[in-house]
């Protein structure tokens, strides 16, 4: 993902608001410092990709989890009725 490098500098401004100007200083100054913030900015990124991943296959597990219990109820109905 292409970024402007200060996209990395507001990101870390954001979530550590009361150092903005501290951030500001270091990025324009420390090489090392911008390599964190891009890396915090990944890890960010990374990090609600998969949240967003785990959340829709907890949806897709709630969906089979109670389309099974139907069928079990079913089944169960099915073979009670055919038991006679």
């Amino acid at each position: 993902m292409l970024e402007s490098s200060d996209y990395f500098m507001n990101v870390v401004k954001k979530d550590f608001p009361m150092h903005s100007q501290s951030i500001e200083k270091l990025y324009i100054q420390d090489s090392m410092f911008r390599s964190l913030c891009e890396e915090y900015t990944s890890c960010l990124q990374h990090l609600a990709k998969y949240k967003k991943e785990a959340s829709q296959k907890n949806n897709d597990l709630a969906e089979f989890e109670a389309l099974l219990a139907d069928l079990s109820k079913e089944l169960t109905s099915f073979i009670e009725e055919h038991k006679r």
